[in-house]
């Protein structure tokens, strides 16, 4: 019975602890908030050419970049809004980048850009009021524009002397520049009315356009000796499961093209039919530059006919591309 009335009595303890535990923690915030500076409690209004942040954070530097993140927020929201309504916006095309592009492109500009209004210790936090200017956002947004369009123009200034090969590897990379040109055309535009972004935006649907057909119209031929053709078809058939184009037929314009080279010879040894072919292989690209070249010895052995181990031969030199890719293997993509 008295262990219980222990029990009891500590339970009591305790809760009488934190009781006053949570009535000094409710006291320490109330002061706190009384103590917070009055541009904290009510922040500046934002206005059509300068928008206002506060930051908290246990040092400067990262209630300044709390701050920052808070207009970006702001920026982040009007120019999803304004793309929203746009008609201009096809395809979606600024929905999946503009989130981070605006953020990174207000933290770029804010580094140089923004204005300390005032500052604040309070405790162990810092609080940080910072002011940035709509123009000095925009600027910096079209010089980066300006020299991404630049960029772009010279790849496309030059491409009819690229390769179609060289294109492709490039295409990824090319398209993402032409997306993110495009997204910064209507960040700007939201962020200016006054800001005619058309004729960028319509050169850069072009470009894209350009970019595509450069791929997609242009296939590769795979020409070969009379007893090579059943490789030169197998290659074929596993080049377009790999993606690409191909053609066994010349065809009348410049294309990138596979020469496969040689001549089964044929031989009897222990009651079967062996074949043996030494393989040249090269691959040019339509301005006939060599891009890959090789020599394979293509074997085979069957009871059955020399032809029946021609086609024993290939298929062995075929799983041996295949786990690798016909066109990693030829120099046609990248591994």
């Amino acid at each position: 019975m008295n262990t219980f009335r222990s029990v009891d009595k500590l339970a009591q303890a305790a809760a009488i602890a934190l009781a006053y535990a949570v009535l000094a923690w409710y006291s320490v915030q109330i002061t706190y908030a009384k103590d917070l500076p009055s541009w904290v409690q009510t922040p500046p209004t934002d206005s059509k050419g300068q928008y206002y942040g506060i930051g908290q954070g246990k040092s400067l530097p990262t209630a300044t970049q709390s701050a920052l993140e808070s207009i970006a927020g702001k920026l982040m929201t009007e120019v999803e809004s304004d793309l929203t309504i746009a008609t201009e916006v096809e395809d979606n095309v600024a929905k999946s980048a503009v989130a981070s592009e605006i953020r990174s492109q207000v933290a770029k500009t804010n580094l140089a850009n923004y204005t300390v209004e005032a500052t604040e210790k309070i405790g162990s936090d810092f609080f940080v009021l910072i002011n940035v200017q709509r123009q000095a956002v925009w600027q910096a947004n079209q010089d980066a524009l300006t020299e991404l369009t630049a960029e772009i123009d010279h790849y496309f200034d030059r491409l009819n002397k690229k390769s179609v090969l060289s294109v492709t590897e490039e295409q990824t990379v090319i398209s993402d520049k032409i997306q993110l040109a495009r997204s910064k055309a209507l960040i700007s535009r939201s962020l200016n009315p006054n800001y005619d972004h058309t004729s960028v935006s319509n050169k850069l649907r072009h470009y894209q356009t350009l970019l595509q057909a450069k791929v997609e119209d242009q296939s590769i031929y795979i020409v070969s000796s009379a007893e090579l053709a059943p490789l030169a078809q197998r290659i074929a058939h596993q080049l377009t499961n790999e993606g690409f184009t191909t053609t066994l037929t010349k065809p009348s314009g410049k294309t990138p093209t596979i020469h496969l080279e040689g001549n089964f010879k044929e031989y009897d040894q222990f009651n079967q039919k062996h074949v043996t072919a030494r393989t040249a292989i090269r691959v040019v690209d339509e301005f006939q530059k060599a891009i890959f070249t090789s020599e394979v010895v293509l074997n085979g052995a069957s009871m059955m006919s020399y032809d029946s181990a021609k086609t024993i031969a290939v298929n062995r030199y075929m799983k041996e591309l295949e786990l690798q890719g016909v066109a990693a293997s030829f120099g046609l993509a990248n591994e």
